[in-house]
């Protein structure tokens, strides 16, 4: 019994095939496998923060944040940053204590979830209050309260690319009174689609609805809990 084989025409039409949905799913692929290194950098960068403040309170009597000596002897909040920043860095595997903010952070511009260009003022720390761990994650002190509350942004990859808020760069917040650092929670930072005056800072409030969710749905769409 002769075989009947493939012609040409029919490899040359399932390779097209086979080619066409590889540029399809490829990209979608590589965006999942980006998402999911950020989603478990973001994991570690929380366990990092957390365990650090719990050590830093055992270190000051176990008080809130505001009664740490250093932090109760600042004057003014740049001297409240630098003492909950010095609390912390003691805690943890310090590479670079940053001189200048753009050793921590990209110089360039950052961008919200909409792809727009991010102005510097409008959301990065203005002083040197950054530093990076040996996991090159960045980690900058943002503001302190008197009451020991404050914020935190960290950047997952340092200054490297792609330097997308929700992606790679993300909130946290003190929280003085109970010693912990928590994920920002703030879904009106967190809409590809608002058009409010905040809109602009979209992506940073994305850190709760990455680490319990697991996903940057919120890339692609409006989501909600």
């Amino acid at each position: 019994m002769k075989l009947k084989g493939f012609t040409l025409a029919e490899v040359i039409i399932t390779l097209t095939i086979i080619g066409v949905v590889a540029a399809i799913t490829m990209p979608v692929i590589n965006v999942q496998t980006e998402e999911s290194k950020f989603i478990s950098q973001l994991h570690k960068a929380e366990n990092s923060l957390n365990t650090a403040i719990k050590l830093a309170a055992l270190d000051n009597d176990n008080l809130p944040v505001k009664h740490w000596k250093t932090f109760a002897d600042a004057t003014d909040e740049t001297g409240r940053i630098d003492a909950f920043k010095n609390a912390l860095m003691a805690q943890m595997n310090i590479i670079n204590n940053c001189s200048n903010i753009n050793e921590c952070l990209y110089s360039g511009k950052y961008n919200n979830l909409k792809k727009t260009e991010v102005e510097d003022t409008n959301w990065k720390p203005a002083t040197a209050t950054c530093f990076i761990t040996s996991d090159g994650i960045t980690y900058c002190i943002k503001t302190a309260g008197d009451n020991g509350n404050g914020e935190i942004l960290v950047d997952l990859n340092g200054p490297q690319k792609p330097n997308i808020f929700g992606v790679d760069s993300f909130n946290f917040n003190i929280n003085g009174l109970n010693k912990s650092i928590n994920a920002q929670n703030e879904l009106t930072l967190c809409d590809i689609n608002s058009s409010s005056n905040e809109a602009i800072k979209n992506g940073l409030g994305c850190t709760e609805w990455a680490l319990r969710k697991g996903n940057m749905d919120y890339r692609r769409k409006t989501v909600s809990w």
